[in-house]
């Protein structure tokens, strides 16, 4: 039986951060729902792109990926990017502020 793509996503980022049986699926935000933040959320998307072959050179970062909070300085917001998100990116082979405006 072959896995769906997103069932493959959701695997993905399953075993990559330890969430047992936090529950995934494609409405799930990878911040504020599985707490994947600062750098492990620069990793994932890294991660991602060479898993999935995923052109990330346009990905704004800055827009969706929180920093890491310093001691002076808190963690920042950002805009959410979901499963969703992620899977439409494997689907087109990229992910930028094109493919994360389609909705």
């Amino acid at each position: 039986m072959k896995i769906s793509l997103l069932d493959e996503l959701i695997a993905f980022v399953r075993e990559e951060y330890g969430l047992g049986t936090l529950p995934v699926n494609e409405s799930s935000r990878i911040e504020e729902d599985l707490g994947i933040a600062g750098d492990e959320h620069w990793e994932l998307i890294r991660k991602y792109a060479q898993l999935f072959n995923v052109d990330v050179s346009k990905f704004p970062y800055q827009e969706y990926v929180s920093s890491e909070p310093g001691l002076f300085t808190p963690q920042t917001p950002t805009k959410p990017i979901t499963i969703g998100n992620l899977k439409r990116g494997i689907e087109i082979g990229k992910l930028d502020n094109e493919v994360l405006a389609m909705t």
